[in-house]
């Protein structure tokens, strides 16, 4: 096989001031489904416990997945205040982000 076998992109915003730099990855994911046939599909890392509810991440997870024929892999995480401080809410502790992640992946494992 010859060339890409899988492609993963960022949910998070950036701080690199390159216009086009930091896309909607929902968006940007269906388009590749769309395009393409083989290649699988996958989240860098989307956080589902603060800028996302995890039945938003659940519904995009999900509307990816049959866009894609099921070529979609959904990865989750903690995330860090680096990416996520820009939405100026008060940054949880690492116990209490595993926590929250803890409990949105129940939702996920549900709706997904």
């Amino acid at each position: 096989m010859r060339g890409l076998t899988r492609l993963y992109l960022r949910s998070f915003p950036s701080l690199a001031r390159i216009p086009g730099a930091c896309p909607f990855a929902w968006s940007v994911l269906g388009a590749i489904a769309h395009a393409t046939d083989r290649i699988g599909i996958a989240t860098g890392l989307t956080c589902p416990i603060l800028r996302y509810h995890p039945v938003i991440v659940a519904q995009a997870a999900a509307t990816v997945a049959i866009m894609s024929d099921n070529r979609f892999t959904l990865a989750v995480g903690g995330r860090e205040r680096l990416n996520e401080h820009l939405q100026g809410a008060r940054w949880p502790s690492v116990p209490e982000r595993h926590d929250m992640l803890g409990e949105s992946d129940r939702y996920l494992r549900l709706l997904w």
